[in-house]
């Protein structure tokens, strides 16, 4: 067993509560409702909002222009 420096030493609380959400996390009824949530706070207040469609569209292009540079620089090497 190594002894990490860096490891960070959770308390029993802690521990406790990281436990608990990832079983919490892991059910599928959770999983279900937070897909839901987002998809009504998406209709509800996002869906008509031009800032927020322009905010996106440029995370998009953002995105697809860095993996097209990075496609582009491994069939050059």
């Amino acid at each position: 067993m190594e002894n990490n420096e860096n490891e960070i030493k959770l308390t029993p609380l802690q521990r406790a509560k990281k436990k608990y959400y990832e079983k919490i996390k892991n059910d599928p009824n959770y999983r279900a409702n937070i897909n839901r949530n987002c998809l009504n706070h998406y209709h509800s207040k996002l869906k008509n909002d031009d800032e927020y469609k322009k905010k996106v569209s440029e995370k998009k292009r953002e995105y697809y222009l860095k993996k097209k540079t990075e496609k582009l620089l491994e069939i050059i090497l």
